[in-house]
């Protein structure tokens, strides 16, 4: 409730930030485009004849609407701008199971710069308010994750924008004031948080499917499970791990006896 009350208290500041004023057109949007929720005509794959599951659709500023369709979100460190997405270093020297998660973070990374280039071209006030710093919208949105994600999240972002006042827009204090040993002890409890969601966004990601485990029915389900153990027993094989296959089985998000 601490954490929460600290961000209630400097909503007011939020609300007067520039750069979130210039990106705060109430806008009508569909949170939930992913390849289930999209309908396609039978003989033209090409062509959307319509979409389902409207239920979350809101309208809200735009700088809380923008954001990347499931299936076409970013891996992580995606190149942003005009960069091509390119396989890592040394690529032909990798194993051949390091070989398809390569190939697959650039097929997903590409996919991810075709949306961006098509935002920027089509859509430049989407794609504007995209490029607004993560800290200035992430308030929002961990706002009404603390139920999922629990505080650390929000905490996180409170002490970013504590750090970054000036870089993000405020000219004035904006009446956040975290010490030394209050940071020390977040970091800790924070860096527990980033393990376990590390696990889940790789896993996720590369199983393209959600919390749910949910399965496009184009997928071959006995294909999906295999590639479930495979990504486990690739991920407690990395060198730089610091858990047992035990502790990473605990976190891991879908049972290894199918998704």
């Amino acid at each position: 409730m601490v954490t929460l009350g600290v961000a209630k208290e400097i909503m007011p500041a939020m609300a007067t930030n520039v750069k979130l004023l210039a990106q705060s057109q109430p806008t009508l949007w569909h949170t939930d485009i992913h390849m289930g929720n999209i309908f396609v005509a039978e003989d033209e794959p090409d062509k959307v004849t319509g979409f389902i599951d409207w239920q979350h659709t809101s309208i809200s500023p735009l700088f809380m609407q923008v954001r990347w369709p499931t299936f076409l979100a970013p891996p992580e460190d995606y190149p942003e701008g005009q960069v091509m997405p390119q396989l890592p270093p040394g690529y032909e020297d990798m194993e051949a199971e390091d070989k398809e998660i390569a190939l697959y973070i650039k097929q997903k990374a590409t996919w991810a710069k075709a949306y961006e280039v098509a935002t920027l071209l089509n859509d430049k006030k989407a794609w504007r308010a995209m490029q607004l710093p993560l800290a200035l919208k992430e308030l929002f949105r961990r706002c009404g994750d603390t139920w999922d994600e629990g505080i650390l999240p929000l905490r996180e972002t409170l002490i970013e924008l504590f750090r970054s006042q000036r870089e993000l827009g405020f000219e004035t204090d904006i009446s956040l004031h975290f010490n030394d040993e209050q940071i020390a002890a977040h970091e800790k409890e924070f860096q527990a948080y980033e393990e376990w969601h590390e696990i889940r966004s790789f896993v996720k990601k590369l199983l393209d499917t959600d919390d749910d485990g949910w399965i496009p029915p184009e997928y071959d389900f006995t294909e999906m499970k295999s590639r479930n153990k495979m990504l486990f027993d690739y991920y407690v094989s990395k060198p730089d791990l610091n858990k047992t296959p035990d502790e990473v089985r605990r976190l891991w998000p879908f049972s290894l006896d199918g998704l």
